[in-house]
């Protein structure tokens, strides 16, 4: 009697053979990650195309035969500059971060995540009290609006802020990033 065994080469067993499934295993991202990569992506690019505009308009000021006459604290262009380049560079390297599951972007994120939200709460406090002593001395619609527009601005930015700060403290995300 011929006994013969075939042994099937699978796709499978080689992938096992020189450990691609296990790694693949290990790096199975968590959505929420995911969609805080592509959120932190978009704000990163976001805050590149602000960078290149208030380069070009920095650029086209020291050309200018007249220059740049301020008309107040933080409205000149490399004011801007100064914030969203470094803003920029951070959001990248916080997504960074979280494709190459690194333990400290974790922290980093919390960190601002927090910092963000206790700033916006203070300034939704300071709207609130502007609002109700607007109200009392009669400033116009106008005036009411723009800072009701700034209050639920506000109020979108913690509702978009602190579940994440919820949601990066689950136990299965601190697992995922080793912490």
């Amino acid at each position: 009697m011929l006994t013969s065994q075939r042994k099937f080469i699978r796709i499978e067993n080689i992938f096992k053979d020189y450990g691609f499934i296990e790694s693949m295993s290990k790096s199975n991202r968590p959505l929420g990650i995911t969609i805080l990569l592509i959120f932190v992506l978009i704000c990163g690019v976001i805050l590149l195309s602000l960078s290149i505009i208030a380069l070009m308009a920095f650029i086209s000021i020291l050309n200018s035969p007249t220059g740049w006459e301020p008309t107040g604290i933080g409205t000149s262009p490399s004011s801007a500059l100064s914030f969203s380049l470094p803003a920029c560079a951070l959001s990248f390297l916080i997504a960074y971060g979280f494709l190459k599951k690194i333990s400290w972007t974790y922290w980093l994120y919390i960190a601002i995540s927090i910092i963000i939200s206790i700033s916006i709460f203070l300034y939704i406090l300071l709207l609130l009290s502007s609002l109700v002593s607007s109200t009392i001395k009669g400033f116009g619609s106008v005036a009411l609006f723009a800072e009701g527009a700034k209050l639920y601005s506000g109020i979108i930015i913690l509702i978009i802020f602190v579940p994440i700060i919820y949601y990066l403290r689950r136990p299965n995300v601190r697992k995922w990033f080793n912490t």
